[in-house]
């Protein structure tokens, strides 16, 4: 018992500086937030911080982590229900679009982390990487069980889906982006290409749809809000504005 006790008291420490750095890097940024200001919040003194992480980069790889193998339990516990592939990708698309609803969502951890570490060669960056393989991987081997063949451009079209909802989560309404993910997902699931007619998922999105038939009606005018939120329905529906412009454009040659 008596040894017991410091060795709860120094896990306790730890423990309340990672949580509190991982509040702080993931609402405010990383190289925003300084090692005094995590020591106050967290209630402890300088040496205990270093006595458990030697450094700032230690505790930001320690941040990454600790999301990592949170997002691994989620996807694990879609995995672990037993389902059709299908419905365990589904069951993942849902769990995206909660988090993504949740209060405090402030986009993907990870493409936060990328975008404030943009060396390849940094221990954080290749973080980011080595976390976006093995998601990549695992959607990609669901997709093969699936019937997807090859199935290694679904799931780059399911990562791609993730990475536009995720960043136009925390911009736009959150309620419709996740709708708008989860309906890009269905569509990606119901046909192995991908593909949803000519149209496909923007234009089956009420959002999109308005957006659309205001664009035509006035020859593509749209205000710099409507342009914002006519990305975001895109991005989370995986295609891109030159892909929607050849769409427009064919159907307007196909209607004179």
């Amino acid at each position: 018992m008596g040894r017991s006790e410091p060795l709860s008291r120094t896990s306790e420490a730890r423990s309340r500086l990672l949580a509190t750095a991982t509040r702080i890097f993931y609402t405010e940024g990383i190289h925003s937030v300084g090692i005094d200001r995590i020591v106050t919040e967290a209630q402890v003194t300088r040496a205990t911080l270093y006595r458990h992480f030697p450094g700032k980069e230690e505790l930001v790889l320690s941040y990454l982590d600790g999301v990592d193998q949170a997002i691994r339990g989620q996807v694990n516990g879609a995995l672990a229900e037993g389902r059709p592939a299908g419905e365990s990708l589904l069951a993942i698309g849902r769990s995206i679009a909660g988090d993504i609803r949740s209060p405090g969502f402030r986009g993907c951890a990870f493409l936060n982390a990328a975008a404030e570490y943009p060396d390849p060669a940094h221990p954080a960056h290749q973080a980011v990487l080595a976390h976006r393989q093995w998601f990549l991987e695992t959607v990609t081997g669901l997709l093969e069980q699936a019937g997807h063949t090859p199935p290694e451009p679904a799931g780059r079209h399911f990562v791609m889906l993730r990475d536009g909802a995720m960043a136009a989560g925390c911009l736009f309404d959150p309620e419709l982006i996740g709708e708008t993910f989860l309906h890009g997902v269905d569509g990606l699931l119901r046909n192995p290409a991908g593909v949803r007619g000519e149209r496909g998922p923007v234009a089956d999105h009420p959002l999109g749809q308005g957006l659309l038939h205001r664009a035509e009606r006035d020859g593509g005018g749209l205000d710099v809000e409507e342009q914002g939120q006519l990305r975001a329905v895109i991005g989370a529906a995986g295609t891109t504005l030159g892909e929607l412009g050849g769409r427009r454009s064919r159907r307007r040659r196909a209607g004179s």
